[in-house]
């Protein structure tokens, strides 16, 4: 859950990453991609009192584009919100991405907090270095290769031989057989 639109990118990567690397032989765990602090208000509430099968990482970025809040708004329907008068946008994602993170400790969830400096090619290569090392080491203990894709393969076959690809053509039966077996449903407006 990285606290930085510039990073949503990065989250999309980290959910490939993972899934299609782990997700084998039965075993793995499922990435989920969200981002702070839009998401911490659809899902912390599961992640906070769901079930106990997540392992949450933050990610807080300590230099970001300037952009400051006014220092005074005259107007008493803001009068509740005095107290962020003056601050910075990248104060306040911090705050968000701290309190979110005591917060799940506090709730006795697994977290990981990394903070990055800033968000640059020096900075985003060392956390997909990161990443890719440990997603190579889970794999090494769970036992499975992290390096294949069997799963994704067998779709890339049924496509190629949908599309008349030559060399998959004994595929379009396996298509017709299994998606047979699929529970069709029509919606027509």
């Amino acid at each position: 859950m990285p606290y930085g639109d510039c990073l949503s990118a990065f989250a999309e990567w980290f959910a490939q990453l993972w899934g299609e690397s782990l997700g084998k032989n039965g075993l793995g765990t499922t990435p989920v991609r969200a981002l702070g602090a839009i998401d911490q208000h659809s899902q912390l509430q599961l992640y906070m009192e769901g079930p106990d099968d997540k392992l949450i990482t933050i990610i807080d970025v300590k230099n970001r584009p300037y952009f400051k809040l006014p220092d005074n708004i005259d107007d008493d329907a803001l009068k509740d919100f005095e107290f962020l008068f003056g601050k910075t946008m990248g104060e306040l994602l911090s705050v968000e991405a701290r309190s979110t993170t005591s917060a799940l400790i506090k709730a006795g969830k697994p977290v990981v907090y990394l903070s990055i400096p800033e968000v640059s090619e020096r900075y985003i290569g060392a956390l997909i270095f990161f990443y890719e090392y440990l997603t190579a080491l889970v794999g090494l203990l769970m036992d499975v290769n992290p390096f294949d894709q069997p799963g994704v393969e067998q779709g890339k076959r049924y496509i190629y031989s949908l599309m008349g690809r030559q060399g998959f053509e004994e595929y379009i039966g396996e298509v017709e057989q299994y998606f047979g077996k699929c529970r069709n449903i029509e919606i027509i407006l």
